[in-house]
Parts: structure tokens; sequence; C-alpha cells
């Protein structure tokens, strides 16, 4: 019997130990789900991401609200909700629980540390304490947060981005009709010259400028980067610190950041955006020689 005992303390410990090797730091991702009770879909999903991207998604039936959003939250928010994870032992939880309140619906918390995750199943047991204060922190979280529908992932918007680039003037007139544009002809911009801009008048798609029927570049303003949510980080994240550092004419402490296979370029203060364009794929001494005007130093 103390052999068993002992066994059993050791492995306690190892438990315990693992639990507090985790930092809050570490935790990349939170998740609750709820199926619903009775079979029917009207549960919900709430994905909490580390860097402050939230997505609700709630079930045909579900009482509340319906359907894919999208939010913000502070990354303070995150940080503390991932402490609570923590000082609730969530990684020393069975992998589930089962009570007798079996008229709610099954919920599960997943988190994503260190490239792993774990998820802990609670089905109707009402006095699973450490899962039930966490489970409420993330709905207290969610209720916080401004939802909204329509947001595309960073992802997503640069697959459209590329996708409107490859239209011709043809497709742009196609696309927007000549009654929902306007266009602008013998335009330049920057180096280049000789241009024709086709503009949606309601702003929301960003400039085109074409050669004959070719299109050279695609420019959005800082207003409609920030209707989109983009930040320089998405970019970092994505294209990797193989860039070109280039002055740029939105300020002194600004600096454009030049992608040239990629065909993005982008200016930024470090927090926020100034201007983004995307253009065909070039090399960094074309893009100098054809694109960019050069930005004298600034001497204030």
């Amino acid at each position: 019997m103390k052999i068993i005992l002992s066994i059993f303390v050791l492995i306690m410990a190892g438990n315990l130990g693992f639990a507090q090797t985790i930092g809050a730091g570490e935790i990349r991702l939170i998740i609750l789900k709820d199926e619903g009770g009775f079979g029917v879909d009207k549960g919900f999903e709430i994905s909490l991401e580390k860097g402050d991207l939230a997505k609700f998604h709630g079930g045909e039936n579900f009482y509340g609200r319906k359907g894919d959003y999208r939010g913000a939250f502070d990354e303070k928010q995150f940080l503390e909700l991932a402490q609570l994870i923590i000082k609730n032992n969530f990684f020393t939880l069975k992998d589930r629980y089962e009570g007798n309140t079996m008229d709610v619906g099954t919920r599960t918390i997943t988190v994503v540390y260190r490239g792993k995750q774990k998820s802990v199943v609670n089905w109707g047991a009402s006095q699973q304490r450490e899962f039930l204060a966490i489970e409420k922190a993330i709905k207290e979280l969610e209720a916080k947060i401004e939802w909204r529908t329509n947001i595309k992932t960073f992802d997503e918007q640069i697959e459209s981005f590329f996708d409107l680039r490859s239209f011709n003037f043809d497709d742009a007139q196609a696309r927007l009709g000549s009654t929902d544009s306007e266009i602008e002809k013998n335009v330049g911009y920057e180096r280049l010259k000789n241009l024709t801009s086709v503009t949606e008048k309601t702003g929301e798609i960003p400039t085109l400028f074409f050669q004959g029927k070719m299109q050279v570049m695609m420019y959005l303003t800082a207003e409609m980067l920030e209707a989109r949510e983009l930040k320089p980080e998405d970019f970092y994240k994505k294209f990797g610190k193989q860039y070109v550092q280039l002055r740029s004419r939105a300020g002194k402490t600004h600096k454009q950041i030049v992608y040239p296979a990629n065909g993005i370029a982008f200016s930024t203060d470090g927090a926020s955006l100034d201007f983004l364009e995307i253009f065909p794929p070039t090399t960094i001494a074309k893009y100098k020689r054809e694109i960019y005007q050069t930005v004298p130093a600034f001497i204030k």
C-alpha cells in the first residue's frame, strides 16, 4: 500500500511540475466550444488568439449571435486569461468530466501552447470548479469584445488583393461598371507616368493604375487599411524579414518596407500603416528605377 501511495505522489508531483513549467506567455490560443443541448445545433465557439484576434461562431439555431464574427481585444486581457488558466491547474485536469446535469451542452476548452494543445471536455459536471472558472472568464472576455461580420483574415485579404492585381483595365470596368467608378487619364504615381486610374466611388476598393490595359499599381490609403484592420506586424509575420527598407514620403520617422518579389510595399511608423502598394512582382532594382520616387533625407 505504501508503495502504491508513493507512486501516486510521484505522478502527481510530476504533473504539477509539468504545469508549473508552462508560462502564461507561452499560451497562444484559447478556445471554448459549446455543442448545444439535446443534439440541436444551437451551440457556439469562441476562439481567442494571442495577438488580439478573436473569432466567434454561433450555430444555426443558437439562441444568441448567429454566424461568423471577428473582433479584437487587448493583449493584456489575453495574458490575464492565460494566467487564470494556469492558476486553475488546467494542464493537470483530466481530459473528460461527466456529471448528473445532462440537459446542458458538452463544453470543451482547448489551450494551444508550444505547438501542442490540451483539451478538457465537460459534460454536465457542474462541480468541476476549475473548468467552470475558466469557462466563466472566457465568456466574460467575449462579452467585452465588439464583434463584427464580414471581416476577412489577413491571408484572405492578401489573396483578394492578389486576385484584384490580375485585373486588366477591361476586367476592372466589368467589375465596377461605369456608374460606380471614376476614371482619370494621364495621371502619375511616383515614377509611373501616363497612367489611367480607376477608383470606386464608395472608396471600398483600392485605386487601380493602368498603363494601357495592364495594371501596374494598386494603392490603398491609411483609412482603407485601418478599416480592414491591417497592421505592420501582419506583413512581417506572413512575408518574413527578407525585405528592403527605404525612406518613406510619409515622414522622417516613417519607413517604406518593400517585398519586391511578392509585389508588396508599405509605409509605416512602426505602429500603423500610411499606405500600401500592390504591384506585379519585380526586383528591387526595377522597383527603384520604375516605381519608387527617391525621398531626400529629412532635415528636421
